[in-house]
């Protein structure tokens, strides 16, 4: 089974056994309001962003994440906890009637309890190249941002600051990623100065057979492949779509869930990008200071402005 397969059966299974504890909840307390922040995501079938421990106290403690237009409506139920939104709703419906914050306005209402990077992630987790993991558009997007100008502008206020942080870091939201881990790699060698890897480039191999390397630099021939747990079951396939990778020139680079999450592994990862950079194209490659992603996304063009990275 591929990892997009395997990544969507994962959410299906998370979204039946949640949905049946919401209806659960519906019939217990009597509340029909929409499902909002991570519940929304499990309904949707996305994957959750990771959440710095100094983030998760309050609402991340709760079992169940309603949104309500005001505080009026909100209640005193345990496990419960009340996300007032008084902007305007993206709502979807489920196979079992449940209504849940959708794509971009999730995104935007989980904006200020997350951190740059995992905004991003996020929001790269609506934009899939897998039709049956995609849940948005870069145009859906820039439409609910629209939406919440026109709101703010007719009330007289000012724009809530989650939808002016995606709004800045929007320019580094890649459309057509296959997974969260990917998006997080190519985000550290982005912040490092390396440039952001091509995703899901084509190969051909000898045997007819098509591959899609989760990220690569094409020109210097080099492929970074991911190992998570979507991978386990299907080692000896890995290995043989690395060795027929191989085989047709390309130099190939391992990285796993230990190489991200800390600066020091982070730096030691993007050194052996820039290694392989080095020996590939014969230039020495200097790294820069981690660049903070609000920042970058002022100057997008840096992140596509090496040489190794040209058409």
């Amino acid at each position: 089974m591929s990892k997009p397969s395997l990544l969507l059966e994962a959410l299906h299974g998370e979204h039946e056994t949640f949905a049946h504890e919401c209806l659960a909840l519906q019939a217990r307390t009597g509340i029909i309001a929409p499902f909002a922040l991570r519940s929304a995501l499990k309904l949707e079938e996305v994957a959750a962003p990771y959440m710095h421990p100094s983030r998760r106290e309050g609402v991340f403690v709760r079992d169940f994440d309603l949104v309500v237009t005001d505080r009026n409506h909100r209640s005193h139920v345990q496990g419960v906890n009340f996300c007032e939104w008084d902007m305007p709703l993206l709502l979807a419906v489920d196979e079992h009637g449940l209504s849940f914050t959708h794509g971009p306005c999730t995104v935007v209402t989980m904006a200020q309890r997350l951190s740059p990077r995992e905004l991003i992630v996020l929001a790269e987790s609506m934009l899939r190249r897998d039709p049956a993991l995609r849940r948005s558009s870069i145009d859906e997007f820039l439409m609910y941002f629209d939406m919440l100008d026109d709101c703010t502008e007719r009330r007289n206020r000012r724009a809530f600051r989650g939808s002016k942080t995606l709004r800045k870091l929007f320019p580094l939201v890649r459309d057509n990623t296959d997974s969260p881990q990917e998006s997080r790699v190519g985000l550290v060698l982005m912040q490092y100065g390396l440039g952001r890897p091509v995703v899901n480039y084509r190969v051909l191999l000898p045997n007819g057979r098509v591959v899609y390397l989760d990220m690569s630099f094409p020109l210097l021939k080099i492929a970074i492949e991911y190992d998570g747990v979507f991978h386990l079951g299907q080692q000896l396939d890995d290995e043989l779509r690395q060795m027929m990778i191989e085989e047709e020139g390309w130099l190939v680079i391992r990285v796993r869930g230990t190489d991200l999450g800390s600066v020091e592994s982070e730096q030691a990862f993007a050194r052996r990008v820039a290694d392989a950079v080095e020996r590939r194209s014969g230039e020495q490659v200097l790294l820069s200071d981690p660049m903070p992603l609000l920042e970058l996304a002022k100057y997008p063009e840096l992140s596509y402005d090496r040489p190794w990275l040209a058409a």
